[in-house]
């Protein structure tokens, strides 16, 4: 009997050692595929990175500033349309509310550059938001009318309803934007 016991124990050991060798097999095949793939990601990365860097240093034309719409299509555009729009597409952010991408997002005809939510600006223009003090303030003395009759970015005056156009529709005609140019 006291062989048979110690016949069962080597073979238990013999068993655990198998099952051991093939967990660090498997180990070791798990670190592999995880070294491969941290390669391939490393390496999109620094394809992204190379892409965002050839979008900065694209080559455009000198813009100037107009308050005609009409002299829109006359000014250049950039050369790499697709980096134009890759540029419209990641500079979407309201300056009101920071939603990115605004939500219906506007643009000012007057400075061609993108405000935001067509809602925030509405908000901010005629003081909708209820807890506003502004929105309280007896609408005689309407104090902050001059301030709120401007463009937020460029102050160029609004004497009605804002001076703005549905962002799409600004970057369909005018291929890029004004704000575009300090980026070049």
């Amino acid at each position: 009997m006291k062989h048979s016991k110690g016949l069962r124990k080597s073979r238990g050991w013999n068993i655990r050692c198998l099952r051991e060798e093939e967990n660090d097999v498997a180990i070791m095949n798990a670190l592999d595929q995880l070294k491969l793939h941290l390669e391939k990601l490393k390496r999109i990365q620094q394809e992204s990175n190379d892409f965002i860097l050839a979008i900065s240093d694209a080559p455009c034309g000198n813009f100037t500033h107009s308050s005609k719409v009409e002299e829109r299509e006359e000014q250049p555009q950039c050369s790499n349309l697709n980096s134009a729009t890759t540029r419209i597409l990641l500079q979407t952010k309201c300056i009101i509310c920071f939603n990115d991408p605004a939500i219906d997002p506007v643009g000012c005809l007057q400075c061609k550059q993108l405000i935001g939510c067509r809602r925030c600006l509405l908000q901010w223009r005629y003081c909708i938001d209820s807890d506003s003090v502004l929105s309280r303030m007896d609408p005689m003395t309407d104090m902050a009318s001059d301030n709120r009759r401007r463009c937020p970015l460029c102050r160029a005056e609004w004497p009605g309803d804002p001076e703005v156009v549905d962002w799409s529709d600004f970057v369909a005609t005018s291929g890029v934007r004004a704000s575009e140019a300090k980026l070049c």
